[in-house]
Protein backbone atom coordinates (compact mmCIF):
# COMPACT_ATOMS: atom_id res chain seq x y z
CA UNK A 1 0.00 0.00 0.00
CA UNK A 2 2.96 2.43 1.08
CA UNK A 3 4.46 1.62 -2.18
CA UNK A 4 1.48 2.62 -4.65
CA UNK A 5 0.99 5.37 -2.40
CA UNK A 6 4.18 6.55 -3.53
CA UNK A 7 3.99 5.67 -6.75
CA UNK A 8 1.03 8.05 -6.89
CA UNK A 9 2.76 10.74 -5.34
CA UNK A 10 5.54 10.36 -7.87
CA UNK A 11 3.61 10.36 -10.81
CA UNK A 12 1.66 13.41 -9.18
CA UNK A 13 4.74 15.62 -8.85
CA UNK A 14 6.64 14.36 -12.28
CA UNK A 15 3.00 15.79 -13.58
CA UNK A 16 2.87 19.25 -12.02
CA UNK A 17 6.60 19.54 -12.86
CA UNK A 18 5.86 19.32 -16.46
CA UNK A 19 2.77 21.48 -16.23
CA UNK A 20 4.81 24.10 -14.53
CA UNK A 21 8.15 23.66 -16.89
CA UNK A 22 5.30 23.98 -19.99
CA UNK A 23 3.84 27.67 -18.30
CA UNK A 24 7.49 29.00 -18.15
CA UNK A 25 8.46 27.97 -21.58
CA UNK A 26 5.03 30.26 -22.99
CA UNK A 27 7.10 33.20 -24.70
CA UNK A 28 6.08 36.46 -23.62
CA UNK A 29 3.86 36.48 -27.65
CA UNK A 30 2.17 33.70 -26.27
CA UNK A 31 1.19 35.07 -23.25
CA UNK A 32 0.08 38.17 -25.15
CA UNK A 33 -1.78 36.27 -27.60
CA UNK A 34 -3.54 34.64 -24.76
CA UNK A 35 -4.40 37.87 -22.95
CA UNK A 36 -6.13 39.01 -26.24
CA UNK A 37 -8.23 35.85 -26.73
CA UNK A 38 -9.51 36.49 -23.31
CA UNK A 39 -10.23 39.72 -23.33
CA UNK A 40 -12.03 39.90 -27.07
CA UNK A 41 -14.54 36.92 -25.50
CA UNK A 42 -15.31 39.50 -22.88
CA UNK A 43 -15.66 42.21 -25.59
CA UNK A 44 -17.82 39.83 -27.76
CA UNK A 45 -20.01 38.58 -25.26
CA UNK A 46 -20.71 42.66 -24.18
CA UNK A 47 -21.56 43.14 -27.60
CA UNK A 48 -24.02 40.19 -27.57
CA UNK A 49 -25.62 41.39 -23.87
CA UNK A 50 -25.79 44.92 -24.65
CA UNK A 51 -26.25 47.48 -24.31
CA UNK A 52 -23.72 48.73 -27.15
CA UNK A 53 -22.34 51.19 -24.79
CA UNK A 54 -21.08 49.43 -22.01
CA UNK A 55 -19.64 47.04 -24.87
CA UNK A 56 -17.61 50.15 -26.48
CA UNK A 57 -16.59 51.08 -22.92
CA UNK A 58 -15.13 47.61 -22.57
CA UNK A 59 -13.61 47.41 -25.74
CA UNK A 60 -11.53 50.82 -24.87
CA UNK A 61 -10.80 49.41 -21.21
CA UNK A 62 -8.99 45.95 -23.06
CA UNK A 63 -7.13 48.06 -25.62
CA UNK A 64 -5.48 49.78 -22.67
CA UNK A 65 -4.55 46.82 -21.18
CA UNK A 66 -3.49 45.29 -24.60
CA UNK A 67 -0.99 48.34 -25.36
CA UNK A 68 0.06 48.35 -21.50
CA UNK A 69 1.67 44.83 -22.66
CA UNK A 70 2.62 45.61 -25.92
CA UNK A 71 4.84 48.35 -24.51
CA UNK A 72 7.06 45.93 -22.12
CA UNK A 73 6.94 43.55 -24.90
CA UNK A 74 8.33 45.85 -27.55
CA UNK A 75 9.80 48.04 -25.15
CA UNK A 76 10.81 52.18 -25.92
CA UNK A 77 11.66 53.00 -29.19
CA UNK A 78 14.57 54.96 -30.02
CA UNK A 79 14.51 56.66 -33.26
CA UNK A 80 15.20 60.01 -34.05
CA UNK A 81 11.70 62.42 -34.63
CA UNK A 82 9.37 59.79 -33.17
CA UNK A 83 8.07 59.37 -29.39
CA UNK A 84 9.64 56.76 -27.69
CA UNK A 85 6.11 55.04 -26.55
CA UNK A 86 3.63 54.34 -28.74
CA UNK A 87 -0.37 53.38 -28.85
CA UNK A 88 -1.88 49.92 -29.87
CA UNK A 89 -2.61 49.96 -33.49
CA UNK A 90 -5.50 48.27 -33.16
CA UNK A 91 -8.86 50.17 -32.65
CA UNK A 92 -11.56 48.17 -31.90
CA UNK A 93 -11.71 43.95 -30.41
CA UNK A 94 -15.02 44.15 -31.97
CA UNK A 95 -14.72 41.44 -34.84
CA UNK A 96 -15.77 42.81 -38.03
CA UNK A 97 -15.80 46.58 -37.13
CA UNK A 98 -12.93 48.82 -38.90
CA UNK A 99 -10.17 49.03 -37.22
CA UNK A 100 -10.11 45.68 -35.93
CA UNK A 101 -8.01 42.48 -37.38
CA UNK A 102 -4.86 44.78 -37.69
CA UNK A 103 -1.79 43.66 -36.88
CA UNK A 104 -0.72 43.60 -32.93
CA UNK A 105 1.93 46.04 -32.26
CA UNK A 106 2.53 49.98 -31.47
CA UNK A 107 1.80 53.04 -33.44
CA UNK A 108 3.71 55.88 -34.07
CA UNK A 109 3.48 59.26 -35.43
CA UNK A 110 6.28 61.42 -36.30
CA UNK A 111 6.54 64.50 -34.94
CA UNK A 112 5.63 66.49 -38.33
CA UNK A 113 3.00 64.03 -38.85
CA UNK A 114 4.09 62.98 -42.00
CA UNK A 115 5.29 59.23 -41.22
CA UNK A 116 3.96 56.59 -39.65
CA UNK A 117 5.79 53.70 -37.82
CA UNK A 118 4.46 50.54 -36.58
CA UNK A 119 6.73 48.28 -34.41
CA UNK A 120 6.28 44.63 -32.96
CA UNK A 121 8.00 41.82 -32.70
CA UNK A 122 8.75 38.59 -34.89
CA UNK A 123 7.02 36.11 -32.90
CA UNK A 124 3.76 38.25 -32.88
CA UNK A 125 4.17 38.92 -36.56
CA UNK A 126 4.58 35.39 -37.79
CA UNK A 127 1.31 34.70 -35.08
CA UNK A 128 -0.69 36.91 -37.26
CA UNK A 129 0.17 35.78 -40.72
CA UNK A 130 -0.70 31.89 -39.48
CA UNK A 131 -3.48 33.28 -37.98
CA UNK A 132 -4.32 34.30 -41.06
CA UNK A 133 -3.50 31.57 -43.37
CA UNK A 134 -0.42 32.44 -44.55
CA UNK A 135 2.76 29.48 -43.14
CA UNK A 136 6.05 31.83 -42.76
CA UNK A 137 8.27 29.46 -40.58
CA UNK A 138 10.97 29.97 -43.05
CA UNK A 139 12.88 33.94 -43.39
CA UNK A 140 12.51 33.63 -46.77
CA UNK A 141 8.35 33.17 -46.74
CA UNK A 142 8.32 35.90 -44.23
CA UNK A 143 10.58 38.40 -46.13
CA UNK A 144 8.35 37.47 -49.31
CA UNK A 145 5.30 38.21 -46.48
CA UNK A 146 5.89 41.57 -45.77
CA UNK A 147 5.54 42.67 -49.07
CA UNK A 148 2.35 42.03 -49.95
CA UNK A 149 -0.84 44.92 -50.38
CA UNK A 150 -2.47 42.77 -47.62
CA UNK A 151 -0.12 43.17 -45.19
CA UNK A 152 0.59 46.78 -45.69
CA UNK A 153 -3.57 46.96 -45.60
CA UNK A 154 -3.64 45.39 -42.12
CA UNK A 155 -0.48 47.21 -40.99
CA UNK A 156 -2.45 50.66 -41.37
CA UNK A 157 -6.03 49.41 -40.84
CA UNK A 158 -7.83 52.08 -41.58
CA UNK A 159 -10.20 50.53 -44.09
CA UNK A 160 -8.87 51.22 -47.46
CA UNK A 161 -6.75 48.91 -49.55
CA UNK A 162 -3.64 49.13 -50.23
CA UNK A 163 -2.69 48.77 -53.96
CA UNK A 164 1.01 47.20 -54.31
CA UNK A 165 2.76 49.40 -57.77
CA UNK A 166 6.50 47.85 -57.57
CA UNK A 167 8.99 46.54 -54.87
CA UNK A 168 12.27 49.09 -54.30
CA UNK A 169 15.58 47.57 -53.90
CA UNK A 170 17.03 48.21 -50.50
CA UNK A 171 20.50 46.37 -49.16
CA UNK A 172 21.10 46.30 -45.09
CA UNK A 173 24.51 44.83 -44.10
CA UNK A 174 23.33 43.63 -41.08
CA UNK A 175 23.47 39.96 -40.48
CA UNK A 176 19.89 38.28 -40.07
CA UNK A 177 18.48 41.38 -41.16
CA UNK A 178 14.99 41.78 -43.51
CA UNK A 179 14.30 44.74 -45.57
CA UNK A 180 11.96 44.86 -48.37
CA UNK A 181 10.54 48.36 -49.68
CA UNK A 182 7.53 49.02 -51.53
CA UNK A 183 5.27 51.59 -53.65
CA UNK A 184 1.85 51.70 -53.50
CA UNK A 185 -1.50 53.80 -53.03
CA UNK A 186 -4.56 53.00 -51.05
CA UNK A 187 -8.33 53.17 -52.28
CA UNK A 188 -11.80 51.83 -51.47
CA UNK A 189 -11.82 51.02 -54.98
CA UNK A 190 -9.39 49.81 -58.07
CA UNK A 191 -7.13 53.39 -58.49
CA UNK A 192 -5.02 52.52 -61.50
CA UNK A 193 -4.73 54.54 -63.65
CA UNK A 194 -3.07 56.85 -60.73
CA UNK A 195 0.64 56.78 -59.56
CA UNK A 196 1.78 55.21 -56.19
CA UNK A 197 2.15 57.94 -53.77
CA UNK A 198 3.33 56.01 -50.41
CA UNK A 199 6.57 54.59 -49.36
CA UNK A 200 6.55 51.66 -47.00
CA UNK A 201 9.76 49.76 -45.78
CA UNK A 202 9.53 46.57 -43.46
CA UNK A 203 12.51 46.06 -41.45
CA UNK A 204 13.35 42.86 -38.97
CA UNK A 205 16.36 42.51 -37.15
CA UNK A 206 16.55 40.95 -34.14
CA UNK A 207 13.35 40.23 -32.32
CA UNK A 208 11.94 43.68 -33.66
CA UNK A 209 9.62 44.51 -36.67
CA UNK A 210 9.36 47.93 -38.15
CA UNK A 211 7.05 49.09 -40.86
CA UNK A 212 7.27 52.76 -41.65
CA UNK A 213 4.99 54.54 -44.00
CA UNK A 214 4.83 57.99 -45.53
CA UNK A 215 3.27 60.34 -48.26
CA UNK A 216 5.85 60.53 -51.35
CA UNK A 217 5.80 62.09 -55.06
CA UNK A 218 5.85 59.62 -57.83
CA UNK A 219 5.86 60.38 -61.42
CA UNK A 220 3.21 58.86 -64.04
CA UNK A 221 4.58 55.74 -66.43
CA UNK A 222 3.48 57.42 -69.25
CA UNK A 223 3.49 53.92 -71.83
CA UNK A 224 1.01 52.61 -68.86
CA UNK A 225 -1.40 55.65 -68.22
CA UNK A 226 -2.05 56.22 -71.77
CA UNK A 227 -2.45 52.85 -72.56
CA UNK A 228 -5.11 52.01 -69.65
CA UNK A 229 -8.42 51.60 -70.51
CA UNK A 230 -10.77 51.10 -68.09
CA UNK A 231 -13.03 48.08 -70.47
CA UNK A 232 -10.17 46.26 -71.24
CA UNK A 233 -7.49 46.69 -68.22
CA UNK A 234 -7.36 45.64 -64.61
CA UNK A 235 -5.65 46.49 -61.67
CA UNK A 236 -3.57 43.85 -61.84
CA UNK A 237 -2.33 44.67 -65.59
CA UNK A 238 -1.57 48.41 -64.73
CA UNK A 239 0.46 47.44 -61.93
CA UNK A 240 2.34 45.22 -63.74
CA UNK A 241 3.18 47.40 -66.85
CA UNK A 242 4.07 50.42 -63.68
CA UNK A 243 6.49 47.58 -61.99
CA UNK A 244 7.76 46.79 -65.55
CA UNK A 245 8.77 50.34 -66.67
CA UNK A 246 9.60 51.80 -63.41
CA UNK A 247 13.85 51.37 -63.36
CA UNK A 248 13.82 53.18 -66.63
CA UNK A 249 11.99 56.64 -65.27
CA UNK A 250 13.77 59.80 -64.43
CA UNK A 251 12.94 59.57 -60.65
CA UNK A 252 13.66 55.91 -60.51
CA UNK A 253 17.10 56.23 -58.88
CA UNK A 254 15.58 59.27 -56.46
CA UNK A 255 12.80 56.60 -54.96
CA UNK A 256 15.92 53.77 -54.86
CA UNK A 257 17.72 56.58 -52.67
CA UNK A 258 14.79 57.24 -50.46
CA UNK A 259 14.22 53.42 -49.87
CA UNK A 260 17.65 53.06 -48.78
CA UNK A 261 17.48 55.76 -46.46
CA UNK A 262 14.27 54.63 -44.19
CA UNK A 263 16.15 51.26 -44.29
CA UNK A 264 19.30 52.94 -42.97
CA UNK A 265 17.48 54.41 -40.62
CA UNK A 266 15.56 51.68 -39.27
CA UNK A 267 18.81 50.07 -39.08
CA UNK A 268 20.19 52.26 -36.70
CA UNK A 269 16.47 51.96 -34.52
CA UNK A 270 16.95 50.52 -30.72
Amino acid sequence: MTRRVTLQALISSAFLFAAATSLSMASPADDYLKQKKQITADVEQAVAKGPIEDADKLDQQALLELQATLRKLVGPLDIEGFPAEGKIALETLEQDQEGSGGLDGLSYTSADGQRQLLVTTKALLTAWFNTNGQVVERDDALAAAITTPEFYTAVINDGAAVYRYAALPVETDKTGTIAKAILFKQGQDDVAPAAPDQIGVTEIHGNRVYVLWQKITVHDVAQCKNAYKPARDTQETFESCFAQHLPAQGDYSALVKQAQGITDELAGAR
